[in-house]
């Protein structure tokens, strides 16, 4: 680093008149009008809001202001102007960073990210990223739209973007934005809740809701949702969730706790950012058995309205559990769950017991659909293994399978146990691709 050069942090203004070339192809006398107003309307309005005019560069601008609230007072003022005629369609990106001064010259990756985060806006927009966002979220005047967050070309982390609302402002639809990038699902990895309930046999219990929750999740089309195997590798691992985070290619977690006291429960989640491992959202919410069900939606809706909020989009209704998810009686849950705890096991004599468990779950309420979908994945798996003759595990299972379709038409886990009863057992692949492609027409996340 030269003795000229100096580091400092400011806001990174860039701007970009659009369609410049194919103007100056059709009326180069037009197009060069254009961008001296460009140039103008910027040494007027930029001084005036104390920042300064770096570099002008064809047909956009290098800006730079030692205040992000003032540096986005300016954008809205240069959009404003451009406005009147003749109108300049002009993009703006902002991002406030660490750059390097030398002379003219400007370095440093928040330069590049105010660059890549212009190319995505759009004429008459003003965007600019989380960091912008954080300065200037506390002046009631400056009314802000998340966009979500977006990965941008060479730049290896996420950067949140957000847009200035006004009436003389566009504010673009995040699907529509087009630039140097793409914009992602929120991915999230649903760890095992932690038993902390005084009976360790409790243990199915918090494995059970931990896998609902998940499932529910996955039910979210703005979310990608770990597979269960993968996130349930994780169960009492000491590691720290940024760590975690990198394995599983996740950028948020969720984990908790949930303490079983008589017909109490109290359940703790938290998700986390796996990019810097802070808490995005903590809760504790504390009912009787009699609500489990309620609750699970409840904490599943809180998680997906906050991933919602930071991808932009709007908090539409929260799309619960289809109608097999809640049987009619509390003890055919709690069997249930056992069953699923056992079936998790992928053992011949984990898959037996658990047939036990859901035909008695079943017993108590016949109509519950997903205790019937995993009865048809236990038999299946003990005739795929070798562990029952086929002629005996494949009327169970495939009967168990229509059971729960005819109970419930739009749970995915009920044309996956078919579709497995069909590859597996009877060998009909064209079969299974069918009803395979029926459940990921009803969910495309589904963990099953």
């Amino acid at each position: 680093m030269s003795s000229q050069t100096k580091r400092q942090l400011l806001t990174v203004m860039f701007s970009d008149m659009v369609g410049y070339s194919r103007l100056m192809n059709e009326d180069e006398e037009y197009a060069i009008q254009l961008r001296n107003r460009m140039e103008h309307q910027l040494r007027l309005l930029v001084p005036v809001h104390n920042g300064n005019v770096q570099q002008f560069y064809g047909d956009g601008a290098l800006c730079l202001f030692t205040s992000a609230v003032e540096a986005v007072q300016c954008a809205a003022a240069i959009q404003a102007a451009f406005k009147e005629p003749p109108i300049v369609p002009v993009r703006i990106g902002l991002h406030t960073g660490d750059v390097l001064l030398d002379g003219t010259n400007v370095y440093g990756e928040s330069v590049n990210v105010a660059s890549r985060i212009e190319s995505f806006s759009v004429p008459g927009a003003v965007l600019f990223s989380e960091k912008v966002y954080d300065d200037i979220k506390n002046h009631a005047a400056l009314k802000v739209k998340s966009l979500g967050p977006f990965r941008l070309k060479n730049i290896q982390h996420e950067v949140g973007l957000y847009a200035l609302e006004h009436p003389t402002l566009t504010v673009p639809d995040p699907k529509a934005l087009q630039g140097k990038g793409y914009r992602e699902k929120r991915s999230i990895a649903v760890l095992p809740f932690v038993n902390m309930s005084p009976d360790p046999e409790n243990e199915y219990f918090s494995d059970g809701i931990s896998e609902e929750l998940l499932n529910t999740l996955a039910r979210e089309a703005a979310f990608k949702v770990t597979a269960r195997t993968s996130s349930f590798a994780f169960k009492g691992a000491n590691e720290d969730m940024r760590s975690i985070g990198k394995k599983l290619g996740v950028d948020t977690i969720l984990e908790g706790s949930v303490r079983k006291s008589g017909n109490r429960v109290r359940i703790t989640a938290q998700l986390i950012n796996t990019e810097d491992g802070y808490h995005l959202f903590s809760e504790t919410y504390n009912r009787t058995l009699d609500d489990i069900f309620a609750v699970q939606d409840e904490i599943s809706a809180d998680i997906a309205n906050k991933l919602k909020a930071r991808l932009g989009l709007t908090e539409q209704e929260h799309q619960a559990g289809s109608s097999g998810s809640s049987p009619a009686k509390l003890e055919a849950y709690n069997l249930y769950l056992k069953g699923l705890f056992q079936w998790n096991q992928y053992t011949p004599e984990a898959a037996a017991t658990a047939i036990g468990l859901f035909k008695q779950s079943l017993e108590l309420d016949p109509r519950f659909a997903k205790a019937w979908a995993y009865l048809s994945f236990c038999y299946s798996f003990l005739g795929a293994s070798g562990n029952w003759p086929t002629e005996q595990s494949l009327p169970h299972a495939k009967e168990a399978a229509e059971r729960a379709l005819s109970l419930d038409d739009s749970l995915e886990l009920a044309y996956c146990a078919l579709g497995i009863v069909h590859l597996f057992l009877d060998w009909n692949m064209e079969a299974a691709e069918k009803i395979f492609e029926r459940a990921r027409a009803i969910n495309p996340n589904s963990t099953a």
